[in-house]
């Protein structure tokens, strides 16, 4: 394939419309709003916007606006898209940084676990059993669906959510019953120098991936006040973890308005986007904001326990007290007691009103004006 040419920065014109001795100022400027967060093709006219503050006004452009760096951080966030401001905190954006988290994920263990095992037990002895060969690609392909569950939940999609969990579930489930009735010696077991080489490809293979453009916020422009209200209801609970009373508290006001004024307008037109507004609301909103933190906490108390049902139990279980699962069980304490910690209520608390902090920023930002 032709290797297609680097097109020049579109801000670069603007610039060479500024005085010889300010453009220095002004690709600074511009180099660090593009940086925070500013489409490029937005950045010409603010640049031009300065431009002609700084003729009108026979000052530099550092007297007015201060440093090149301060000002394009500050304006670049604020000019940042919507969507970007909105999936900021989301652990997975899309699908296909969704498969990148999990590859790494995946890579990073099968490096360790086969540096320790070849190390262990040699190289070019076969410990690892033959149906790990199947059950391994097949999990990740049930975990790459739990992951596109969680985007879809975050997309307010929540019975198709539910439906790709149940999905993820039963094809693990399945496969690690399939598994298990294979004949021990049916698949060939491979070597140990292979399963770190296996985890150099997926992490390879993870940062190869390269992220598709951020998806725009969806058109609500022509939609009834039913489906508005409802995938408001849902974005609350899928995105921001609202339980059911919550949303539906969140939105009484809203909803209490629009009967008394009647429909001569879209909500759209009224509240404006429907992604915005549940923004907005999920950052004024301290007993959701609570319980976000709290889920999160949840989950990581999982991954611990099945750290402990799989690895360290089972390990003893099989070989007794070694210096493998004593190292497994040393991990387990250090883990327990970090997570023992985060559930004191003041750390719940202080990282409750972090997260507070970072909603009511995000907030302003969607209802930022560039009037400046």
């Amino acid at each position: 394939m032709k290797k297609r040419d680097k097109q020049p920065d579109p801000w670069l014109s603007e610039v060479e419309l500024w005085p010889e001795a300010y453009r220095e100022w002004a690709v600074h400027a511009a180099a660090t709003m593009v940086l925070f967060g500013a489409e490029e093709g937005a950045v010409s006219p603010r640049l031009a916007e300065v431009r002609e503050s700084v003729l009108a006004s026979g000052q530099t452009p550092t007297a007015l606006f201060g440093k090149p760096e301060v000002f394009g951080r500050t304006v670049g966030k604020r000019m940042r898209l919507p969507a970007d401001v909105l999936e900021k905190d989301l652990p997975f954006r899309s699908i296909i940084g969704g498969v990148q988290v999990m590859l790494l994920a995946f890579g990073v263990m099968l490096i360790v676990l086969g540096l320790w095992i070849g190390i262990d037990d040699g190289w070019n002895t076969r410990s690892a059993q033959g149906q790990l060969v199947v059950l391994f690609p097949l999990t990740a392909v049930f975990c790459g669906l739990g992951i596109w569950g969680w985007i879809l939940r975050t997309r307010g999609k929540l019975h198709l959510a539910t439906a790709s969990w149940a999905g993820a579930i039963t094809g693990i489930v399945g496969t690690v019953g399939l598994v298990s009735s294979l004949p021990e010696n049916l698949i060939p077991a491979p070597p140990n120098w292979s399963i770190p080489l296996a985890g150099v490809v997926l992490f390879a293979a993870a940062l190869l991936i390269r992220a598709t453009a951020q998806p725009p916020l969806v058109d609500d422009s022509n939609w009834g006040d039913s489906h508005w209200f409802s995938h408001a209801e849902n974005l609350l609970r899928g995105r921001y973890l609202f339980s059911r009373a919550q949303a539906s508290e969140a939105l009484r006001e809203a909803k209490d308005h629009r009967e008394h004024t009647g429909h001569a307008a879209t909500l759209a037109a009224e509240f404006g986007n429907v992604e915005v507004f549940a923004a907005q609301l999920a950052a004024i909103n301290p007993p959701a904001i609570r319980r976000g933190v709290i889920a999160k906490r949840v989950g990581i108390l999982f991954v611990m326990l099945y750290f402990a049902v799989f690895f360290v139990f089972a390990q003893l279980l099989e070989d007794g007290l070694t210096w493998r699962s004593g190292l497994n069980i040393a991990v387990l304490i250090v883990a327990a007691v970090v997570v023992a910690k985060s559930w004191r209520p003041n750390q719940i608390n202080a990282d409750a009103k972090k997260l507070r902090q970072r909603r009511m920023a995000q907030a302003r930002a969607l209802g930022y004006e560039d009037d400046c």
